[in-house]
């Protein structure tokens, strides 16, 4: 679904101010926020696996480099109101993000700091339009500058407006790896909102997640103290306990307490996906920490969800399948990493048989509206529709593998290009690390740049079998000797997956549905990686293979067209990826 962009007002002294998109919550394909807001699909997967923070304009041309600054000489002199082509032209660029058209937005809105740099809404509004971008170097540039022009001339019509521009700041850089910077910009969002709890509860979440959990705790007092009736300002604290090894009785404590208030929020007494969103916050902040106590709050999400109709219960809003989904899901992943697999079977058939997925096998967290062959290992008459893109990768095997089977770059590089496995995967002796070529569709130059053989193929996919797809990745996938993947599904069923064998010993496997394969050197094998799959190395060496995703060749235009609509994708089917000059 394209988001829709909440209005906040910014200009002048005393003014009428400028229509701007702003979420401050930031739920909608940013993250997990840290007021338990709902977790949609596209986000669940980017917290379970790493998103590389991908420059954009290497595809874009450079529209969204690096942002015109204000004047410098300004000062704090009074900013007279925008002019009325100022005001329509930002109101023309959030007409393009709304209609998902995000490059375009971009381009009208620099045009818009081109007219007056000294009003902050286009700065705000690149930033956001950036950050869908992927340009988040980009996006916090212009929500600096955006900080600096409201700081300078706050504006009475919204007090707010500082804070916001703060929190998506904080939200930037957490995506951008500095947890310090973000800790900083949440407790600039806290001195530009003091009495604002949940600035206060996302301030001592970020400097826990910054290193220093002791000093978060006196801030998580004074929002228990505030409102001892919030799960998760105990929850929090548990955490930041956990996290300052105090004593274990504590911990529980604190647990307990939380437990206890979120059993005590029935459907009735509010919105019921906000309910279960923040069961799901609490349990994901507590995984990490401690998978057993991350159980209880997953299993009271999961029930109130299961609980709930399309109408919703007791009064409350109804609770999409997504939603519903997402908490099977997460309950899943813990239920896996504490052992209990037979429990986890039990899980997904009940979820199957409440009509969340069609099989307990088949769990993508997305789903296409296209009936589509159900086929974990495609069968021929599907095979035959991609054979010449499957050819492109064997023809090519010779020079790929020459250039891949080391799993490292042919030329020296100072950048570490090797990524470990972050999703959890490995349940046994040994690594799974990747060498990532292209994320959610959108290509690593940098990395390409290393691998001149492999990025001619990769061109040839990303204008062809994978164009504009979401969810689409090209990455070299390396699982040493005596690695074991649990079982898990791909994010969506839209899309097919292709392994080239690199360097394959004797003796590597994989389980897609109940079938298992072993992969060759120089061959593709085409599984659906939305059926569960499951692999094993069991040689003394290396097992390397290619991946490459490409749109299920069933899907017609206008169904991949409604996909990336689904996905926030920024790319329209006419737009072709090529590598900068």
């Amino acid at each position: 679904m394209v988001k829709k962009r909440k209005a906040a007002q910014f200009g002048g002294h005393g003014g009428q101010g400028v229509e701007s998109s702003h979420e401050s919550s930031r739920t909608e394909n940013k993250g997990t926020d840290a007021d338990g807001g709902t977790l949609s699909t596209a986000v669940v997967v980017g917290v379970l696996s790493v998103v590389a923070a991908v420059v954009w304009w290497q595809l874009a041309g450079g529209i969204s480099g690096h942002h015109d600054k204000p004047d410098n000489g300004r000062g704090h002199e009074h900013v007279p109101l925008p002019e009325p082509a100022y005001r329509e032209c930002v109101s023309a660029g959030n007409r393009w993000a709304d209609a998902g058209r995000l490059i375009e937005s971009a381009q009208r809105l620099r045009e818009c700091i081109a007219l007056d740099q000294r009003q902050p809404a286009a700065y705000f509004n690149l930033a956001y339009t950036l950050e869908d971008l992927g340009d988040l170097q980009g996006a916090l540039d212009a929500y600096t500058t955006a900080a600096s022009l409201v700081g300078d001339n706050p504006n009475p019509t919204n007090p707010h407006a500082l804070k916001d521009v703060h929190v998506n700041r904080a939200h930037v850089l957490h995506r951008l790896g500095s947890l310090g910077g973000a800790a900083l910009a949440w407790r600039d969002a806290a001195a530009a909102a003091p009495g604002d709890l949940d600035i206060l509860y996302s301030l001592a979440n970020a400097i826990v997640d910054a290193g220093s959990p002791a000093e978060a705790l006196p801030l998580l007092h004074r929002c228990i103290l505030a409102d001892n009736q919030q799960p998760k300002f105990f929850a929090a604290k548990a955490r930041a306990l956990k996290r300052a090894g105090k004593d274990k009785a504590e911990v529980e404590a604190a647990v307990a307490l939380a437990l206890q208030h979120a059993s005590e929020a029935e459907p009735s007494a509010g919105d019921i996906s906000a309910i279960v969103g923040q069961l799901r916050a609490i349990g994901l902040w507590l995984q990490a920490d401690e998978p057993s106590l991350a159980l209880p709050f997953l299993e009271r999400a999961v029930l109130l969800a299961s609980r709930q109709s399309t109408g919703g219960v007791g009064g409350s809003t109804g609770i999409g399948i997504e939603e519903r989904r997402v908490a099977v899901y997460m309950l899943g992943r813990v239920l896996a990493g504490l052992g209990r697999s037979d429990d986890e079977v039990a899980l997904y058939k009940r979820a199957t048989q409440q009509g969340l997925f069609p099989d307990p096998q088949l769990r993508p967290l997305f789903f296409t509206q296209h009936a589509l062959p159900r086929e974990p290992w495609p069968a021929a008459p599907t095979l035959a529709k991609i054979q010449d893109h499957v050819a492109v990768l064997e023809d090519a095997a010779p020079l790929l593998r020459t250039e891949l089977r080391a799993g490292k770059p042919p030329h020296d590089t100072k950048q570490q290009l090797l990524q470990p496995d972050n999703e959890g995967l490995v349940v046994r002796n040994g690594d799974w690390n990747k060498v990532v070529f292209v994320r959610d569709g959108i290509p690593d130059w940098f990395v390409l740049s290393q691998y001149p053989q492999t990025a001619r193929v990769v061109h040839h996919f990303l204008n062809g079998p994978s164009a504009n797809m979401p969810r689409c990745s090209i990455e070299l996938s390396i699982l040493s000797p005596g690695a074991h993947l649990r079982p898990h599904c791909g994010p969506s069923n839209h899309r097919l997956r292709l392994h080239l064998g690199i360097k394959v010993p004797e003796g590597p496997s994989m389980r897609v549905g109940n079938e298992t394969r072993n992969w060759h050197e120089g061959k593709v094998l085409v599984l659906d990686d939305a059926w569960e799959h499951e692999v094993w190395n069991p040689a003394s060496t290396s097992r390397v293979v290619l991946i490459v995703d490409v749109w299920h060749p069933t899907l017609a235009e206008s169904e991949r067209q409604r996909i990336r609509k689904a996905f926030h994708w920024p790319l329209s089917p006419q737009q072709r990826v090529s590598a900068p000059h």
